[in-house]
């Protein structure tokens, strides 16, 4: 799960209560004035937090997926390119990484 989600949960829940708050004190003044006012639903935060839900789950699962297919690769690599100790490793690999880019 990423940070921003999990710093967005917060968010969501207050202003969620929020919105409960507002909606009943405009249901209220409606009332009073005679109005209609089409106030908060609760399918509507069920909906909301579903799809949230969902995407934690979708995201769980997508994750879990790449970590094996990226074990699988590594088990299965067919080059090493040096030793990570080695400065000119990484120096090889940045280049390398970089002219990827250049072949479409």
């Amino acid at each position: 799960m990423s940070n921003l989600l999990l710093y967005s949960i917060p968010a969501f829940v207050a202003l969620l209560l929020l919105e409960v708050f507002w909606a009943r004190r405009q249901l209220a003044s409606a009332l009073g004035a005679r109005r209609k006012f089409l106030g908060y639903e609760a399918k509507d935060t069920f909906a909301s937090l579903g799809m949230g839900v969902g995407n934690v789950i979708i995201s769980a699962f997508t994750t879990l997926g790449a970590i094996a297919l990226w074990s699988w690769g590594y088990e299965h690599r067919l080059l090493e390119l040096g030793r990570p100790e080695l400065v000119a490793s990484w120096v090889l690999l940045f280049f390398a990484e970089d002219l990827c880019y250049y072949h479409n």
